[in-house]
């Protein structure tokens, strides 16, 4: 009787120091986590080899691996957009000085036609400037552009088609022709119906402004492809044309904020849509992919 006492006290006194040494680890873990700077690569370690603490521990350093990793990248993107507005706030600068440098010149010549000429290049260096704002302003709203409620399945093809014609006019002034190749003549997708529009206004924009030449399209499978050729002076990497203000080569001359597919990007990934570019033979190629209903 007096051993079993003795053993149960010893037993009692043992569990008692367990849970002290425990008490002990936690006080200082939850002081560590308390102080930890969310910069420091500082990790958590054991003072001592209790049952289980090692996992905990790791999984406590884990969580702060992707704390850090997640607070990098936030300031990297930050700094990536910084730099990006910058460079905007450069571009619309620009075309604002040249239309104020115009609109002084109107100012202080007689001649009518002149004053006329002088007047529609402000007119269109304050179009260059509108032109990059309302980029800016796309990209800004682009996370809200997609209601899922207004989601519904529905035939692209037509909405690619209003597209088109509302862009006729600009394929005719440049001469251009577009070949629409259809093997399909529908093809169905549960999309927004606005921001699949907004999706292929801004993939013709962009053709328009940046391409070399002949649009053609084709509709087949679960995929419209467009393809034109680029500029000659063009010299786009395939991988970079989904950030943001990405222009290649020497189309900063061209008015536009580098925006437009930064935005088809965004909004095909809300609409659960694949888009992906290559650039083969001094051919630009973009390919958007969807699901057949039937």
């Amino acid at each position: 009787m007096v051993v079993a006492i003795v053993v149960l006290a010893l037993l009692l006194v043992g569990a008692c120091i367990v849970i002290a040494l425990y008490n002990g680890e936690l006080t200082r873990w939850a002081a560590f986590l308390g102080q930890h700077p969310q910069e420091s690569n500082t990790r958590l370690r054991t003072a001592l080899p209790l049952p289980g603490s090692k996992k905990v521990v790791r999984a406590i350093n884990g969580k702060l691996d992707e704390s850090a990793l997640r607070e990098r990248q936030i300031r990297e993107d930050e700094e990536d957009l910084i730099g990006g507005l910058a460079g905007l706030s450069h571009d619309i600068r620009t075309p604002l000085a040249g239309a104020k440098g115009y609109i002084q010149l109107a100012r202080a010549e007689d001649d009518p036609q002149e004053i006329y000429r002088y007047l529609a290049l402000a007119e269109k260096r304050m179009g260059s400037m509108q032109t990059l704002l309302d980029q800016l302003f796309d990209y800004l709203r682009a996370p809200a552009m997609v209601e899922v409620e207004e989601m519904e399945e529905q035939d692209i093809v037509p909405l690619l088609a209003a597209v088109l014609v509302g862009n006729y006019p600009i394929f005719e002034e440049k001469g251009w022709q577009c070949d629409v190749q259809l093997e399909n003549a529908s093809l169905y997708a549960r999309v927004d119906k606005q921001a699949m529009k907004r999706v292929f206004e801004n993939i013709i924009s962009n053709t328009l402004k940046y391409g070399g030449g002949e649009l053609v399209i084709s509709v087949q499978n679960d995929t419209v492809e467009f393809r034109n050729n680029l500029a000659t002076d063009s010299a786009i990497e395939a991988g970079e044309v989904f950030n943001r203000f990405y222009r290649g080569g020497d189309s900063r001359e061209i008015p536009g904020a580098g925006l437009g597919l930064t935005i088809v990007k965004q909004l095909c990934d809300d609409m659960g849509l694949g888009v992906e570019v290559e650039v083969l033979n001094d051919r630009f190629i973009l390919r958007l992919s969807t699901c057949i209903a039937h």
